[in-house]
């Protein structure tokens, strides 16, 4: 009789959310905490394994020995959390979610194993960051094992037009990221199994946790495939999917806030020169005795331009169209930036009028 060796699959994943920015007048990231001092939960760059996932994935089959039992099969996840300090040593290591002693003691064995991270990253410098892995305990026959190169690749029924179509059809675009502006590629591995079912999906590369949210939902709808040959049978597969998530028109809708925003020329102190040097404050306003702070919009378009000024807090009409004339003899901006690509932005501006003696 054929002895069947018994191995195991370890699957790991990390969610990466990005902070937001709520200024008009300055970049400010939402940064998560924890109650614990100085160690973040969510950082604008979270730590990795040194060689990426891959490395990981691949640490991790060699490193991990499936416990010996005499009471049956265990299988399961043990959920470990660590924090990865600012030098990208592994520490503080603690079971989230408990399968067996003996899974847990495999699991925190393994981290302990585990050579120096690239840390994560905060305004600029590394920080002590948490970071969640689930390690996946299954037992199966080599046989079942996945492979990526096979004879044959599994297809979706229909072909590549078939999935094309499909995602047309299914993929709704999250709001926050049309509002937000948030779009690019989102790529999934998930294996196809022998009977063509979509199992075990985990991104490969992330953009933001609504887009991924939305590839994973898109991925448990489809049909089964038609599933991959090696020597005429059929066998598992790893495939990898990009999910591209594309605004149609980006370019002429400016959003309200970036991930960098827009910026004068020089900083904010050659921005004050500019507006001393050109505001010339209104007669009719001196001799009334009007002082207050008139609020300007306008949009930075990507090329730097200044566009579609609005007055969204009046003063008077003299102080409304002197600030709209000062605003008109900017210079070009720096345009802001969303995931790297220069971007449209609605900026806000007061400008404050003071009679001084």
């Amino acid at each position: 009789m054929k002895t069947l060796k018994n191995t195991f699959i370890a699957i790991f994943s990390a969610t990466v959310f990005f902070g937001c920015i709520n200024s008009a007048t300055a970049q400010e990231n939402d940064v998560i905490k924890s109650e614990q001092s100085h160690i973040y939960d969510i950082v604008e760059q979270m730590p990795t394994f040194p060689g990426g996932e891959d490395s990981l994935v691949t640490f991790l089959y060699r490193n991990v020995k499936y416990p010996q039992f005499d009471h049956g099969c265990v299988e399961g996840r043990v959920i470990v959390r660590f924090v990865v300090d600012e030098n990208g040593d592994i520490k503080d290591t603690e079971i989230l979610r408990k399968l067996d002693p003996a899974f847990d003691r495999e699991a925190l064995r393994v981290i302990s194993l585990m050579p120096k991270w690239t840390p994560g990253k905060q305004d600029g410098k590394n920080v002590a960051v948490w970071f969640t892995l689930p390690i996946t305990f299954r037992i199966t026959t080599q046989r079942d094992i996945p492979i990526e190169n096979p004879d044959t690749m599994p297809t979706f029924p229909g072909g590549e037009d078939g999935l094309l179509a499909f995602l047309s059809k299914n993929v709704k675009y999250p709001i926050y990221a049309l509002e937000n502006g948030i779009q690019g590629v989102v790529k999934v591995r998930f294996v196809v199994e022998k009977d063509g079912s979509i199992r075990r999906a985990k991104i490969l590369q992330s953009i933001s946790p609504e887009l991924d949210d939305e590839a994973f939902r898109i991925i448990s709808l489809m049909p089964n495939w038609i599933p991959g040959k090696q020597n005429g049978e059929n066998v598992a597969v790893l495939f990898t999917l990009p999910v591209t998530f594309r605004i149609a028109g980006q370019e002429s809708i400016p959003l309200k806030k970036a991930k960098v925003m827009p910026a004068f020329p020089g900083g904010n102190d050659e921005f004050m020169v500019f507006l001393n040097k050109n505001i010339n404050y209104p007669s009719s306003a001196v001799q009334n005795k009007t002082q207050g702070r008139v609020i300007v919009r306008f949009v930075v378009d990507e090329n730097g331009n200044i566009k579609n000024p609005e007055i969204k807090r009046s003063l008077s009409p003299d102080c409304d169209r002197e600030a709209l004339r000062a605003i008109s003899l900017m210079p070009k901006w720096i345009p802001g930036k969303q995931n790297g690509k220069n971007v449209a932005v609605w900026f806000t501006l007061p400008i404050t009028f003071r009679i001084t003696n």
